[in-house]
């Protein structure tokens, strides 16, 4: 009969992403091998990719173990905020015997680093997904000894945090669907309709730096109050809506003499990705932030030079995504 042996750990994390460079080497450890008495082990390897071009979403930039999670949180129902996904490249802790501290940490910093990956890219990737907070959650294991006598992970919970203001997602869920029943882009063309989506917005919103919800969804359209994640959040959710392929753009923004955080997005259209910025249409009173491209001049600066894409992380939180290449020029019919 085969022995078997569990453990349950469970960490609590508060990941906020900042604006720093990206160092992975901090959550990038090999799990500890190690040694039992009279006994072997070698670790696992794991598939980490490191992508160089920008395909068609942040998910395919993911890990195996990566996707694994993100597909779990796709999935979650409004309100639900647990998933218990089954990771593909199992992770194997030691034979024979109990982990050391050292393994155990080494095994919840891979697995915080799989989550913290996952959960950015689905952040990017669903604005629809309102309800969660991207970088904030709890994890929860088990291990059990296998046949070999090696210590595996047999179970992984994982508690996202709801985003902030959010106390009822269904509730406010109904909220948002109302909050847009009338809007119903015009324009025969994909760029008249990028350009309705974008005015609809601004038409609405009022940018508020001290809003509850200054950087959710239901802060820009339900609220009507929010920073640029707000407005760039709203933009993809309802130009995906209008049937556009839209992708978010986390990186820096420099205006008057100052670099700070910023989100803003890229539209395709005939396979070429333009540069869209609802939030600064909104504060500079223009709509010049449509559709450009890199080396397009709006006010007195390039869009490449007053933009540029940047994971937003600080002492290797996350992998260094791979951010979408723009047109150096801004579309013409």
């Amino acid at each position: 009969m085969k022995t078997k042996r569990a453990l349950s750990f469970f960490l609590s994390l508060l990941l906020v992403f900042s604006l720093a460079s990206c160092d992975l080497s901090a959550l990038l450890p090999s799990p500890s091998g190690g040694t039992g008495e009279g006994t072997s082990f070698t670790p696992p390897t794991y598939t980490d990719l490191v992508p160089t071009v920008f395909e068609n979403s942040y998910r395919d930039q993911l890990s195996p173990n990566e996707i694994a999670v993100y597909d779990a949180v796709v999935a979650l129902e409004v309100g639900e905020f647990e998933i218990r996904p089954t990771l593909p490249e199992v992770p194997k802790v030691c034979r024979g015997r109990m982990p050391t501290e050292a393994e155990k940490e080494a095994l919840s910093d891979r697995l915080t680093y799989w989550i913290t990956n996952a959960l950015y890219a689905v952040w990017l990737d669903h604005p629809e997904i309102f309800w969660l907070e991207h970088g904030k959650f709890s994890l929860a294991y088990s291990l059990e000894g296998d046949d070999e006598n090696v210590l595996t992970l047999t179970e992984l919970t994982v508690t996202i945090e709801a985003a902030e203001g959010i106390t009822d997602a269904v509730a406010d869920a109904a909220r948002l669907k109302a909050a847009i029943l009338d809007f119903a882009p015009t324009g025969k063309t994909e760029a008249e309709q990028v350009a309705y989506v974008s005015n609809y917005l601004c038409a609405r919103i009022e940018y508020e730096l001290n809003a509850p919800r200054r950087g959710n969804l239901l802060g820009a359209l339900v609220d009507k109050r929010c920073v640029c994640e707000g407005y760039a959040l709203a933009f993809a959710y309802l130009a995906k809506r209008a049937g556009l392929d839209v992708v978010s753009i986390p990186g820096y923004a420099k205006a008057n003499g100052e670099t700070e955080g910023h989100l803003w997005s890229a539209v395709r259209i005939d396979g070429v990705l333009y540069g869209v910025d609802v939030t600064w249409n909104d504060t500079t009173e223009s709509n010049v932030y449509t559709l450009v491209g890199t080396e397009t001049v709006c006010h007195e600066d390039t869009f490449g030079a007053t933009h540029t894409p940047d994971s937003l992380t600080k002492d290797g939180v996350h992998k260094a995504f791979v951010f979408p290449t723009l047109s150096q020029t801004a579309y013409t019919k």
